[in-house]
């Protein structure tokens, strides 16, 4: 079964909004509950304990154009009107997943894809699925806003150690700092939480002094 929903995401650099109650999640109340196999997600927590930290409004609502499409994905950032994000009910119904879309649709990009991970992490190209590797590009300074913030193993924005690895034994991320467990990687996401860096990227990028 696909699982297809489309979010209008209110976005504007403000802390507060005057359509909805601070940092909360609005469910629409008559969506077709059958379409969804993960629906206590969406309806209990997934992202209303995450959003008070955030001050941000999700609200999400029905599409007439559903998505014909297999995997987990969301348009990058704000594209005006509906906003597309694809959750597969079989292998994307989990909250860090959910989370993950959701930060994409917030403008995020993959942690590991900044321009200075090299001096965080090692990619272990040769144990990569074949066809996979542009998940590991680096994005050029002037594609990325650092945000003056500092590398986060912990972001839900970032793979998993093992993320696209032929032999499931080996990594394909590893921490240059020794002192790093490859568990570290991606614990947001595997846990279903924010970092605390995570936090702090949003409410800098969106201007909220909470």
């Amino acid at each position: 079964m696909i699982l297809s929903i489309s979010l209008t995401i209110l976005l504007a650099k403000l802390c507060y909004s005057t359509l909805h109650s601070r940092g909360s999640f609005h469910p629409l109340e008559n969506y077709n509950s059958d379409l969804f196999q993960g629906d206590i997600l969406l309806r209990n927590g997934t992202f209303g304990k995450e959003g008070h930290r955030t001050d941000f409004d999700f609200t999400m609502e029905n599409s007439k154009n559903t998505l014909a499409s297999n995997g987990c994905f969301s348009e990058l950032g704000k594209v005006g009107g509906v906003q597309s994000l694809s959750l597969e009910s079989d292998i994307c119904m989990k909250k860090g997943v959910i989370l993950h879309e959701m930060m994409h649709s917030l403008g995020f990009l993959h942690e590991q894809t900044r321009y200075d991970r090299d001096d965080h992490v090692r990619v272990l190209w040769d144990n990569i699925v074949p066809g996979m590797e542009p998940n590991f590009s680096k994005m050029r300074p002037s594609e990325i806003d650092l945000l003056d913030l500092g590398y986060d193993y912990e972001s839900i924005m970032h793979y998993g150690a093992y993320m696209f690895a032929q032999d499931r034994s080996l990594p394909t991320l590893k921490p240059t700092n020794e002192h790093v467990p490859l568990r570290q990687l991606g614990y947001g996401q595997a846990q279903g939480v924010f970092s605390e860096l995570d936090i702090q990227k949003i409410n800098k990028f969106y201007e909220c002094d909470l």
